[in-house]
């Protein structure tokens, strides 16, 4: 918002409507909260919110977000129609039950859907009467559900029983992203899968106490190495 109306006043200057920025002068009559810390849920917290969760279809909602790092509104708008052969195509989003499109271009990717969401979705399509087309997640059978709404109240009172640090259902994306970063060595697969560019997905890959460690393992291993070679050309 600041640097908005900064250059709204900035071009008002430059086209002689007005002879300075005001803005400059303008000053916070407010402290501002600081922001909350980014939180990403652990394997382990992720499998005992996903077992925890009651309803079928919460559980499903969340495992998208958790499992396969896809964004509440990317789930919201997942269709049966866009599951190929075991890949889930993201194609659509529908933020606050509105469905539309993606929040960029390269949101748009193709999951492969892991286990246990696989059996789990299968489960929840043959209890539906195996459609072929249509929302995976719809109040009434036509429109997405309001993502917000929904983890309220069919996910987030039965997460906080096994988990303390429940913040919501994007914190299972960042966990994805952590996860898939500390098992494999390589952001390729934490910004491929998250659908960002990789810029962007380095901020949701937080720090890890045990890569940490297990990285400053094995760099003492690699000075202990180089100072053998170097005694032993003395």
């Amino acid at each position: 918002m600041k640097s908005l109306c900064s250059g709204i006043f900035s071009v008002a200057v430059r086209k002689g409507i007005i002879k300075f920025n005001p803005w400059r002068e303008a000053k916070a009559s407010v402290k501002v909260r600081p922001s909350s810390p980014r939180i990403e849920y652990t394997p382990e917290e992720t499998a005992a919110i996903f077992n925890a969760i009651q309803r079928t279809d919460a559980r499903l909602f969340f495992a998208l977000c958790a499992m396969l790092g896809m964004r509440p509104s990317e789930a919201a708008a997942a269709k049966w129609e866009n599951i190929v052969n075991g890949v889930l195509q993201v194609r659509e989003a529908a933020p606050y039950g509105v469905l539309g499109e993606l929040k960029t271009e390269r949101s748009k990717r193709d999951l492969g859907i892991i286990e246990p969401v696989a059996s789990l979705g299968n489960a929840y399509r043959e209890n539906l009467g195996n459609p072929t087309e249509g929302l995976l997640f719809s109040a009434d059978g036509t429109r997405p559900i309001d993502h917000n709404s929904f983890a309220k109240y069919f996910i987030a009172p039965d997460a906080r029983k096994v988990c303390q640090r429940w913040n919501g259902c994007y914190s299972g994306r960042h966990g994805t992203a952590t996860a898939l970063y500390n098992l494999t060595g390589d952001t390729r697969s934490a910004y491929q899968t998250l659908g960002n560019s990789k810029q962007v997905a380095d901020g949701y890959m937080h720090p890890s106490t045990e890569q940490g460690r297990a990285g400053m393992l094995q760099y003492e291993k690699r000075l202990l190495e180089a100072e053998a070679m170097r005694k032993g050309k003395e």
